[in-house]
Order: C-alpha cells, then sequence, then structure tokens
C-alpha cells in the first residue's frame, strides 16, 4: 500500500514551527515503521515545496492514504486546508490527520475532508491502519484512531504505547531529498 505524508505549510501565524524549523522528525519515524511493515511511503514537506509541484508528485505517487500532519494549534487551519485539496484532487483517498495537537483535541478535526484522525503514536497506529485497509478490515478495529463518520465521530479506543523506544525502527530519513 503507498502511504504520502505532508507536512503542511508555514503560514503567517507566528508558532512554534516558526521556531523550530526542523527535519519532519515525526513523518520520518511513522513512514519507517510503515516500511518495516511492508507499505511504500512519501514525504512531502511543504514548508519547503511548491504546493503544486507536491501535489503533483502525490497524484503520481497513487496513494490509498494521506497522512497530514498537525502538531501545534497553530497549524490546525493549514492543516485542514490541505486536507480539503488533497480531497478535491484526490477524493478516494483516505485522509489521516495526525500529530501532537490533533491527539490532544481529535474532536476538533472533525470536517468532511478528514476520515480519521491518529490520537497517539504513529508508529503504533498507522502501520495498524495501514494493513487493516489493505486487508479490508473494518477500521473500528484498529486501536488509536477517531474516525470521522456522518453520524458523529467514532473513538476506536487507545492505542498500545511501546514500553520499549530502541524497538522502534530507525526514521525513513531517505525520504526527504
Amino acid at each position: 500500500m503507498n502511504v504520502s505524508f505532508l507536512k503542511p505549510p508555514i503560514g503567517g501565524i507566528i508558532g512554534l514551527e516558526m521556531i523550530t524549523f526542523v527535519e519532519p522528525l515525526g513523518l520520518e519515524c511513522v513512514a519507517g515503521a510503515l516500511e518495516v511493515a511492508g507499505h511504500r511511503c512519501q514525504i512531502l514537506d511543504l514548508r519547503l515545496e511548491d504546493a503544486d509541484q507536491a501535489m503533483s508528485k502525490l497524484r503520481a505517487f497513487e496513494p490509498q492514504i494521506v497522512g497530514l500532519q498537525c502538531n501545534f494549534t497553530t497549524e490546525r487551519y493549514r492543516a485542514l486546508r490541505l486536507a480539503q485539496r488533497v480531497k478535491e484532487q484526490l477524493p478516494e483517498v483516505m485522509v489521516v490527520i495526525g500529530g501532537h495537537d490533533a491527539s490532544r483535541d481529535p474532536e476538533w478535526f472533525v470536517h468532511p475532508a478528514v476520515d480519521v484522525v491518529a490520537v497517539g503514536d504513529g508508529e503504533e497506529i498507522l502501520p495498524a491502519l495501514a494493513t487493516a485497509v489493505d486487508r479490508g478490515q473494518p477500521l473500528d478495529s484498529v486501536p488509536g484512531l477517531m474516525l470521522v463518520t456522518p453520524d458523529g465521530p467514532v473513538h476506536t479506543g487507545h492505542a498500545p504505547a511501546r514500553s520499549e523506544l530502541d524497538d522502534l525502527p530507525m526514521p525513513a530519513r531517505h525520504l526527504i531529498r
């Protein structure tokens, strides 16, 4: 299964992301876990890349899942605008939002352009989600999700916490060019 990750562009609001402009390590870690589970990944950092070119690369990769990172409250609206753009161009793709802010306040992301919010550690949640989608299993069987449904949000329970961080796969830094 192909999984793309998008880091939203920096906006006009001065927030922590302006001060801490670093590699998208969280996305690299989640992509590393997905690759170990047998999935193909792509990371597009819209802080550094033209949005139109990134969307062309996204379409060419043909992902089944697109993950958007929202670590800070100041990124929320940019993440939602990006989710809308993804859904306009790839309506069949599953849009997942994760990150610290999304985990802290998942209900804020109930929106027609968002299918799922990952609540917790993406290194555990996203491989389980991708495998469930790949096998046609029900998403409510995957812990750590908030599913956005027409009837409202559905929480699937807490994701398991990894007790040994040394067991995590290495970040997929090779995906950043």
